[in-house]
């Protein structure tokens, strides 16, 4: 998966006029992250799986970088 596909996703996720999206990020199978649109913001929440902590994403380059980290680290496992 491309980091201009999953900066793309992002930025379509959290565009103010997009109606609620959630996208699974997924590596060989595997779902690593699960993303939304926080409502009324453009803020990105993230749910790491399968931990299902939660964090939260102010732009789509920070979210981007976080989700390509964590796609490397379980292609390692």
């Amino acid at each position: 998966m491309s980091e201009r596909f999953i900066l793309d996703t992002l930025k379509a996720i959290g565009h103010p006029n997009a109606s609620e999206i959630t996208h699974t990020f997924s590596n060989a199978q595997q779902p690593v992250a699960k993303v939304t649109a926080v409502p009324g913001s453009s803020t990105l929440q993230v749910i790491w799986l399968p931990t299902q902590c939660i964090e939260y994403f102010y732009d789509a380059e920070s979210t981007a970088a976080a989700i390509l980290d964590r796609l490397g680290d379980s292609a390692s496992v």
